[in-house]
């Protein structure tokens, strides 16, 4: 998963959150802008918290799926080469059928 953007998210919607307040506030302009940079930067943070968290949790899941699907796949292999095995044994005997009972006809 791409968690690249996650703390720019994070960071907008505290933003748009803060301008809300802001605007519903009747904040001047210095004050809405000291407060707008004190809330970026701490959602900031908190988006790369997120996102190391994520990145750590996500590639341990994806670590786990991996060996999963290699053993799938091995398992796979092997049932699929028994198939062959069995495969070829069963159509040589279907022939040697087929032949028995077309020497009977005659």
């Amino acid at each position: 998963m791409n968690t690249k953007y996650i703390p720019a998210i994070v960071m907008l919607i505290g933003g748009l959150i803060d301008c809300i307040f802001a605007i519903i506030n009747h904040l001047n302009l210095f004050d809405f802008t000291l407060e707008l940079l004190i809330v970026l930067v701490v959602f900031l943070v908190i988006g790369e918290c997120v996102r190391y968290v994520l990145d750590r949790n996500l590639n341990n899941f994806s670590d786990k799926n991996e060996e999963d699907d290699e053993e799938m796949d091995e398992d796979d292999e092997d049932y699929d080469e028994d198939d062959e095995e069995y495969g070829e044994d069963d159509e040589d005997e279907a022939d040697n059928v087929d032949s028995l009972e077309e020497d009977d006809d005659y």
